[in-house]
């Protein structure tokens, strides 16, 4: 079921709803091995049949080779027979092996120097916010007034910064691959010509062949002060908070109530309970909400189940994105959206649209919001935007937000 809900807020039309690509095969890399693990899934044989189930057949990884670039994994049939005269295949090789691969380039060299020496990029930029912290802090008292009379439980409000910049989109994911690298990262540019660069630490929904599926609700954020005595104590203090464990929970169980909409009973359950995860600006607390989806199902009633996702709205989700309507004031595009891919053989990987920027007409535009609840106070929320909008921010300028005069 779609909710027709009332617009109030403008939408950018160089934006679609939803954009589907059919691919005929998909190339990960490994952030955790440096970027050089390279892993090849879904290839089709026959190029006139790609994309149609039982069209070819799909190659499964088996071993490892590399003679230069990236480690390649080897791919093989389900016979176990190993393939290399694939076209498709030895083109996509050579891709992954050419000077034009991520991490593999000259110019990445001198992005990763200049990043860790603190230089600045040699382009000029321009960047305002949508809305200044007094106004902030006047949508946190109106959040703050819904959850006083029972409207919702915790809302998600944010605001978005602008910046205008020449620096290639392609030179941002580089360099923000460098210096956040996440569990999911994308760089792809839309049928209307905008170009979105993520690197988010939210998996939105997972689900395996088999029909397992998997929610990873993050909930509580703290900065992350960089040398780890001080981490160490953030990690304590994050997770011990009262006010930012009730958050955590209210949309742990939000993520329960999303997949026993589509799996069967006796599966449901939180696997892993408010762990945390460190990125370049923040920590997190997340949590693992799994089961396995009912006979009859599929990979389109769990995204009708689950999206849009509770960490993005707040609960209850239909009234926290009618006042996320009624307050914001401009559209969050790509933002709180998901990007992944699904496979025909019913897998599916999608991440949440979060430390992600989008590029259009020579302008890129960042967001976050953050979780109110009744023991929110306006300016530990406000910072909390601006800390998870920071590594998309010196990717882009080379510049600290925290340092900025739009931090106030």
């Amino acid at each position: 079921m779609i909710e027709d809900l009332e617009e109030h807020i403008p939408r950018d039309a160089a934006l679609p709803v939803i954009s589907l690509t059919l691919y005929r095969g998909i190339i990960t890399l490994d952030l955790k091995a440096g970027g050089h693990c390279a892993t090849l899934i879904h290839v089709e044989e026959d190029t006139a049949e790609c994309g149609i189930p039982g069209g070819g057949e799909n190659l499964r990884e088996r071993g490892s080779s590399a003679q230069s670039g990236p480690q390649i994994q080897n791919m093989a049939t389900e016979s176990g027979e190993t393939r290399h005269g694939s076209a498709l295949l030895e083109d996509l090789l050579e891709l992954l092996q050419s000077d034009a691969t991520p991490g593999q380039t000259s110019e990445s060299d001198a992005i990763r120097t200049g990043i860790q020496g603190g230089i600045g990029p040699d382009y000029p930029y321009e960047a305002h916010d949508t809305v200044d912290r007094d106004r902030f802090y006047q949508w946190f008292a109106k959040g703050k007034e819904h959850i006083a009379q029972g409207d919702v439980y915790q809302l998600q409000l944010g605001h978005e910064i602008e910046v205008d910049s020449r620096i290639p989109p392609f030179q941002v994911y580089q360099r923000l691959r460098l210096q956040d690298p996440s569990p999911y990262m994308y760089y792809f540019v839309t049928p209307q010509g905008v170009h979105v660069i993520g690197a988010s630490p939210e998996l939105f929904i997972g689900l395996t062949p088999d029909g397992d599926i998997t929610l990873r609700p993050i909930a509580g954020t703290v900065g992350n002060p960089g040398d780890e005595e001080a981490r160490q104590s953030a990690i304590r203090q994050l997770t011990g908070d009262p006010k930012e464990r009730a958050e955590h929970l209210m949309l742990v169980d939000l993520g329960r109530n999303d997949v026993a909409r589509c799996c069967t009973p006796e599966s449901l359950e939180v696997d892993r309970l408010m762990t945390t995860e460190v990125y370049s600006h923040v920590i997190h607390m997340v949590s693992d909400v799994i089961g396995r989806i009912r006979p009859g199902l599929d990979k389109y009633d769990v995204f009708s189940a689950a999206f849009p996702a509770g960490t993005m709205t707040g609960t209850p989700k239909v009234r926290a994105v009618e006042i996320i309507e009624e307050t914001e004031v401009s559209s969050r595009g790509v933002y709180a959206g998901a990007v992944g891919f699904l496979g025909f053989d019913g897998m599916v990987l999608t991440a949440l649209c979060i430390r992600t920027a989008s590029y259009h007409s020579g302008s890129y535009h960042l967001r976050a919001s953050a979780g109110i609840v009744e023991d929110s106070q306006p300016e530990s929320e406000w910072q909390e935007t601006m800390k998870k909008m920071s590594s998309a921010y010196l990717a882009i300028t080379g510049k600290e937000l925290a340092h900025e005069s739009l931090a106030g």
